[in-house]
């Protein structure tokens, strides 16, 4: 799909991007979680797959998120089952790294799509892309304004204490990223310079 002939290259390759962000940040989360190599390995495949349906669909990015039609919008919340489907009895591919494509975007609270499912029917590892899935569509999404990573964190907080995400998966995802690198230089509130060093 990175490689077909649809014109926006730039946004196939910026949905692949994300997608690698997802797995790595999902690898990560899972082995701080303590979970074994197989479990973390089938999160990071679920990650890396999740959104391969959108590739064929660049199109429904060209739209203004204001202009979608609400049947648009009821495709999009179905992606993720396209994507399981494109992927579903390959050799490689285990049922729980389906269901883990699958319920990407359910939430800790019922609240997601597209089945609306509570956390007691997700795959532990699907909570955990949520999370993450959540920061990256945040701070590098693939249409519209980013915003920084503190913002995000900030924000992704506030929908803790509100039920949408599991609290012990938003302390592992702490865990798991930086707000400034090492070597970032930032601008402080009194508007001086400085590189980040601890």
């Amino acid at each position: 799909a990175t490689h077909s002939r649809v014109s926006d290259t730039h946004l196939l390759r910026k949905i692949a991007n994300n997608s690698t962000k997802l797995s790595t940040l999902g690898i990560i989360m899972s082995i701080l979680r303590g979970d074994n190599e197989r479990t973390t390995n089938e999160i990071g495949l679920a990650g890396l797959l999740h959104d391969t349906s959108i590739l064929f669909q660049p199109d429904w990015f060209s739209l203004d998120p204001a202009s979608r039609t609400e049947t648009a919008r009821r495709q999009y919340r179905c992606h993720s089952l396209a994507s399981a489907s494109l992927f579903e009895g390959l050799p490689g591919v285990p049922g729980s790294v389906i269901k883990m494509i699958r319920e990407v975007h359910e939430q800790f609270d019922g609240s997601g799509f597209p089945y609306a499912k509570s956390h007691e029917e997700l795959h532990s590892g699907s909570l955990l892309l949520n999370l993450a899935d959540a920061f990256i569509s945040l701070i590098i999404p693939i249409n519209g304004n980013s915003i920084v990573a503190s913002d995000a964190m900030a924000v992704l907080c506030h929908h803790t204490t509100r039920g949408t995400f599991s609290r012990e998966i938003f302390q592992i995802f702490l865990d798991s990223v930086c707000i400034f690198l090492l070597g970032t230089v930032v601008r402080l509130d009194d508007k001086s310079e400085a590189v980040v060093v601890h």
